[in-house]
């Protein structure tokens, strides 16, 4: 909304992350950084990607839930469509069946992001 966008379509919402100046991204992209610090940006971006992915993974396997489809149906509805993700399939037949195997929890997790967040 303050980013004068309000009336837009949602898709719109991509203006705010492009910027105004339209030589940023390759100046960005062809700046020098230390590969360490590019390792812990690669890494803070994947881990963050991957929590987006989980979340929506079990945001839609909820919603579906919700309005009364069938759990395993919508997983193979969901895990063989054009949009599906390596998370959603790896991770959404753990959350069903209780039997979570990931080695993290939430709480390790944030702790990772708010560590990769002081490092950087």
């Amino acid at each position: 909304m303050s980013a004068g966008f309000g009336l837009e379509d949602d898709a719109q919402l991509t203006k705010v992350y492009l910027p105004r100046d339209q030589t940023l991204v390759l100046k960005q992209a062809s700046a020098k950084i230390e590969a360490t610090e590019a390792s812990s940006k690669v890494k803070l971006v994947t881990q963050i990607m991957a929590g987006v992915h989980l979340a929506a993974a079990a945001e839609a396997m909820s919603l579906g839930i919700k309005v009364g489809l069938e759990p395993t149906k919508l997983f193979e509805i969901i895990s063989t469509a054009a949009g599906s993700s390596w998370m959603f399939v790896d991770r959404t037949p753990q959350l069903l069946n209780g039997s979570w195997t990931s080695s993290k929890s939430v709480n390790d997790v944030i702790a990772d992001l708010v560590n990769m967040r002081d490092d950087t």
